[in-house]
């Protein structure tokens, strides 16, 4: 067992020392082929294993890569940086990226795009939005994203949001600070009902 823990460790040192040396902001995407998606924050950590134990992917790898696909059984190990725990994930099928964070720029339209025109603020509209696994004590994860290149992430309880690959700060649930002004966002993880008002500088 120590064996195991030890081994553990390692890959999390060596996985966040790659990420830590690395300036050039990329985030991680799984696609799965049952219509999974789930993007993570730039720098965050990950490695995956095969069968064996064996690592055979990390974040510098898959920068070079761009995409990986998985053809058969991998676990990949999720490392953010708002839990002590790594997010696991038991691979069959799907496709791993490294996007560069500029995939959010005013003048692209992210991938699968839902609009909502009704739904506007001092300008800021939101473009996508969605929804992950349930969870009895912390509900459901979200993913919020807007025309001001703002994606708000809420997983396990915790929340983050980032803009053109900057982390941006957040006070209390859920005031945003960006250069242009405060996003004020509202989420009721239990029933996916949110709200959203931007207030300029």
């Amino acid at each position: 067992m120590k064996t195991i823990i030890t081994a553990f460790i390692l890959i999390c040192t060596f996985v966040t020392t790659i990420y830590a040396n690395d300036n050039n902001q990329h985030y991680l995407q799984i696609v799965l082929n049952d219509g999974v998606d789930i993007s993570y924050p730039p720098n965050t950590g990950f490695v995956l294993q095969d069968e064996s134990g064996s690592a055979i992917l990390n974040p510098s790898r898959l920068k070079e890569l761009k995409s990986y696909t998985v053809s058969k059984a991998v676990t990949l190990f999720v490392f953010p940086t708002y839990k002590s725990e790594p997010d696991v994930y038991e691979i069959t099928s799907g496709v791993l990226y490294m996007k560069p964070a500029q995939y959010y720029k005013k003048n692209q339209q992210p991938a699968r795009l839902d609009t909502y025109k009704n739904m506007s603020s001092n300008g800021i509209s939101l473009l996508r939005k969605r929804f992950f696994d349930y969870d009895t004590k912390t509900g459901y994860d979200t993913s919020l994203e807007f025309s001001n290149d703002v994606v708000f992430y809420y997983r396990d309880g915790k929340a983050e949001a980032w803009q053109n690959g900057k982390t941006l700060e957040i006070e209390g649930k859920y005031l945003i600070k960006t250069t242009a002004g405060t996003l004020k966002i509202s989420y009721n993880p239990t029933n996916k009902e949110f709200w959203y008002v931007f207030e300029k500088n």
